[in-house]
């Protein structure tokens, strides 16, 4: 029997307010809050969904495909304005593979195929702009 506790944190935190997702593993629950909506201003509001195994481990495998186990721990932009997007990614599979991973208006060149991920995974739709940086 498997004993390790899976992980699965993002959060995105810019202008206009922040965007999370987590895995809440004892609950079986992968539950949202995507901030604000940038046209209206109004609270998306939070998104709880039962999560299956299924849909786990596409998403797992899927982080394998990107290799996002060798993205770099920090993405740094020291020199962008202090008003840009912020983001945290927290992860941790069944077989205790872990990683943690912040970055400041700077991107993993394939951060898009995670946020992908995340996106099919929580059945939401995450947005962000930015340009990708060859790390």
């Amino acid at each position: 029997m498997n004993s390790n506790k899976e992980v699965i944190f993002y959060e995105n935190a810019y202008y206009i307010g922040p965007e999370t997702c987590e895995y809440i593993s004892d609950k079986e629950i992968l539950r949202s809050d995507n901030g604000l909506d940038g046209e209206t201003s109004y609270p998306k509001g939070v998104k709880e969904i039962k999560a299956d195994e299924n849909s786990l481990n596409q998403f797992w495998k899927r982080l394998d495909e990107i290799d996002i186990w060798s993205w770099d721990s920090e993405y740094d932009n020291k020199t962008a304005p202090t008003c840009g997007n912020y983001w945290e990614l927290s992860l941790r599979n069944k077989n205790g593979k872990s990683k943690y991973i912040k970055g400041y208006e700077m991107y993993p060149h394939n951060f898009q195929k995670f946020i992908d991920a995340l996106n099919k995974l929580f059945q939401i739709k995450i947005e962000i702009e930015y340009e990708e940086n060859e790390q």
